[in-house]
């Protein structure tokens, strides 16, 4: 059971990436997973929104009033998501993101990393209005690579008992040291870093890390 989802569809000329982290654990976040697959092909399928900043406050709002609904007859705990949105248009040669405590890590042609901050707002906590969901835009012509991750990656492997403290910075790191490798490569390595910094202890949480390379 799993409360991490990658949600990508190509719409028209936009591809649309999505990936989430539902807070809680076991069944109840498995099944706002699933709950929030619907959410995103309501949204983004039937509804054909397709900015990023009201794609992140509508499906807020389906997850609130989920929440609200289930808790009418029974308390739950600290549910909600975290998540990070893309939206590539080749077209307009555009990447645009907006998250909610999920950041994206991009490496631009010259290796560099650059790291466009998610909102500090969690889903289905409280109703939000677009003007709280700040995107980033960018060109896509200048960009390398794309990572997002959530939060599962850097707390096991910045876990109180591991003294190589990984974290978001190691996370950093390992894509600068790893960015002009095969995408294959890099998730080969990626997992021999986890398997070693964590062979001792169990995993405490959901993981899932993407990566993608913008073609020319």
């Amino acid at each position: 059971l799993s409360g991490d989802f990658l949600w990508q569809k190509t719409v028209g000329k936009r591809t649309y990436l999505v990936l989430g982290d539902c807070t809680g654990h076991g069944v109840p976040a498995s099944l706002l997973t699933m709950f929030a697959n619907e959410f995103l092909n309501k949204i983004i399928i039937q509804q054909k929104i397709n900015k990023a900043n009201e794609i992140l406050a509508m499906i807020n709002e389906e997850i609130y009033n989920y929440v609200q609904r289930k808790q009418k007859n029974v308390k739950t705990l600290d549910e909600g998501m975290d998540i990070g949105i893309c939206i590539i248009d080749k077209e307009k040669n555009e990447l645009i993101f907006c998250g909610a405590k999920t950041n994206l890590f991009y490496t631009n042609k010259q290796g560099e990393l650059a790291i466009a901050n998610g909102n500090k707002i969690t889903l289905g906590k409280e109703l939000i209005t677009t003007d709280l969901c700040i995107e980033h835009s960018l060109a896509l012509s200048s960009i390398e690579n794309i990572y997002m991750t959530t939060d599962g990656l850097t707390d096991q492997l910045k876990y109180k008992t591991n003294k190589t403290k990984f974290g978001f910075k190691g996370f950093e790191n390992f894509i600068l040291s790893h960015h002009s490798l095969p995408l294959a490569d890099q998730k080969n390595d990626m997992q021999t870093v986890f398997e070693q910094i964590v062979a001792q202890h169990s995993q405490i949480d959901d993981i899932l890390v993407f990566a993608g390379k913008i073609s020319a």
